[in-house]
């Protein structure tokens, strides 16, 4: 019996997977493992399979407001009125950290 060859797809990005219509956004979640995927509207869908995908490669998916200061750093923050809300600090060249 042959098998498959697995093939390493390139993670999708936010404008490739708005540009697919829902029923092939439902097999991309289907083959994700996404539960309860055809209750969810077409962006809760895109965000979820970005989840995993950022999952899959050992990051993690945050929203929130880039402050980028005059030295080139960059601050994510989850609210602009409170500057504890820091989920992560940015720099250009470097990996994100967490405070």
């Amino acid at each position: 019996m042959k098998r498959k060859a697995e093939v390493q797809e390139a993670p999708l990005s936010y404008q490739e997977l708005s540009a697919k219509i829902l029923p092939e956004l439902h097999l991309l979640a289907q083959e994700a493992g996404i539960e309860g995927y055809k209750r969810m509207k077409k962006d809760q869908l895109i965000m979820a399979l970005l989840e995993r995908q950022t999952q899959g490669e050992g990051l993690q998916l945050v929203k929130g407001y880039l402050e980028i200061s005059p030295d080139g750093y960059g601050f994510l923050t989850e609210s602009l009125y409170n500057l504890e809300s820091r989920v992560a600090i940015v720099s250009a060249g470097s990996s994100a950290s967490t405070p």
